[in-house]
């Protein structure tokens, strides 16, 4: 790797060791946390982004399930405030609840 990439954990970083932000597994080193990736003398680095998340409309996420509510989920994505993913937004087709 000669230049820094974007990565996000689990990302596959190439065979070598596991430097900071990194974790090996089977001869292969993986992201561990969302950030700059870069390779130094066979030693794979993640520097991790800092910094307060603000996601917009149309950003991906990655996020855990702190909840459940009916027909929405609450989510917690690692920002200031919780996400809410409602039902329609998750799937396509009619789900009955009844």
């Amino acid at each position: 790797m000669t230049e820094r990439r974007l990565v996000i954990p689990g990302d596959l970083l190439g065979t070598g060791r596991a430097g900071y932000g990194a974790y090996e597994e089977q001869d292969q080193v993986f992201s561990r946390s969302v950030g700059l990736a870069e390779e130094k003398s066979g030693i794979f680095f993640v520097i991790p982004l800092s910094g307060v998340f603000n996601p917009k409309k149309g950003d991906g996420v990655i996020g855990k399930i702190d909840d459940v509510i009916f027909s929405k989920w609450l989510v917690d994505i690692n920002a200031p405030y919780t996400a809410v993913l409602a039902l329609n937004d998750a799937v396509d087709e009619f789900i009955d609840l009844s």
